[in-house]
């Protein structure tokens, strides 16, 4: 009966990480998000983002926490300052 219910949790285990549910639901929530117009709370679809985008937050958190305090902390930093421009100097045809 054990080595039943071991493999039944294994081949479920194994359909539900070939379904990839989590991706499709993150991808469908992003794409929501990406449309012409974004949504506003009034609307369903800013509500059913909502509980998407937590799970994410969460398991960010879980998962890599100094990274996801670190990115969080500098979220609004300006950007790097940009290098020196190139120059550029023409080759004179006897230097060739």
């Amino acid at each position: 009966m054990t080595v039943i219910a071991v493999l039944a949790a294994v081949i479920a285990g194994y359909v539900l990480g070939r379904a990839r549910l989590g991706r499709r639901a993150s991808d469908w929530a992003h794409w929501l998000n990406c449309a012409r117009t974004v949504p506003t709370w009034r609307e369903w679809r800013w509500w059913a983002m909502q509980p998407v985008f937590a799970v994410e937050i969460a398991h960010l958190i879980a998962t890599r926490p100094r990274h996801t305090w670190r990115t969080w902390k500098t979220r609004n930093d300006p950007p790097a300052p940009l290098g020196p421009p190139v120059r550029v100097r023409r080759i004179a045809s006897e230097d060739r």
